[in-house]
C-alpha cells in the first residue's frame, strides 16, 4: 500500500446504524419498510449468507443459505457494514480468505455472482457509491490498515489500480468504511487511534486524492 495517511480528526467515533450492524461477528442488515433480512456468518471454514423472509408482524422464516465462495476468520470483527446491500447488489467480506463477493437478488431469489481478491488483510467492513466500491482492511503486523477501491461491472468486481491508502497508523483498527452522501470522500473510523479520517477522491476514476 502507498505510505499515505489519511487527513483525521481527534475524536473516538462509535457508529451505530439501524440497517447494518454485527453481533457476535455476524453482519447483520434489516431494511425498514422492506420484507427481508440478511444475515452473514463470519465461519473460517466458509462464509454463508442466510436469507430471511420477514412478516409483517416480523416474524422471520429461513429462505436460503448462499455461500460467498470465501471464507471468515471466527473471531469477533468489531466493525460495521461488513455485509451492504445497493438495489439488488449485496456485498460481503470475507475476512479470512481477503475477498470480497457480490451476491444478487434475482426474481426474489439471492445468488451468488462472483468474488474478487482484495489488495489488504482482513477486510471487514466495505462502502458502494454507483458503481465505485471501496473496502477497509484490518491488516497485520506485515502488512498496515488501509483501504482500496474497486469498480463493478456488470457481473464483476474489478480492482482499481493504484487506489490504495494506508490509515493513519499501521495499526488503526478500523471499523466502517462509509461514502459521504454526496459520494466524493470516504470516511473511515480508526477505533486504536480514536480518530475519524476522511479521504477524498475522484468519481472519474475512482482514485484517491
Amino acid at each position: 500500500m502507498k505510505n499515505k495517511n489519511l487527513k483525521s480528526s481527534n475524536m473516538l467515533v462509535i457508529a451505530l446504524s439501524l440497517l447494518s450492524f454485527s453481533v457476535s461477528g455476524v453482519p447483520v442488515f434489516a431494511q425498514p419498510q422492506a420484507n427481508y433480512v440478511l444475515t452473514a456468518s463470519n465461519g473460517a471454514k466458509g462464509t454463508v449468507v442466510r436469507h430471511f423472509t420477514r412478516k409483517k408482524n416480523g416474524t422471520l422464516s429461513l429462505k436460503s443459505r448462499i455461500s460467498t465462495r470465501g471464507r471468515g476468520n471466527g473471531s469477533f470483527l468489531n466493525n460495521q457494514n461488513g455485509l451492504i446491500v445497493d438495489g439488488s447488489d449485496v456485498l460481503v467480506v470475507n475476512a479470512g480468505s481477503n475477498q470480497l463477493s457480490l451476491l444478487r437478488f434475482v426474481k426474489g431469489n439471492l445468488q451468488f455472482v462472483s468474488a474478487v481478491s482484495v489488495n489488504g488483510v482482513t477486510p471487514i467492513s466495505v462502502a458502494k457509491s454507483g458503481a465505485l466500491i471501496y473496502v477497509v482492511s484490518e491488516g497485520n503486523s506485515i502488512t498496515p490498515s488501509g483501504i482500496s477501491g474497486y469498480i463493478l461491472r456488470g457481473n464483476t468486481i474489478e480492482a482499481i489500480e493504484n487506489s490504495q491508502i494506508s490509515l493513519s497508523s499501521a495499526n488503526a483498527g478500523p471499523a466502517q468504511i462509509s461514502f459521504t452522501p454526496d459520494g466524493n470522500a470516504l470516511v473511515v473510523t480508526e477505533r486504536l487511534t480514536n480518530k475519524l479520517s476522511l479521504v477524498t477522491l475522484d468519481r472519474t476514476t475512482g482514485l484517491l486524492k
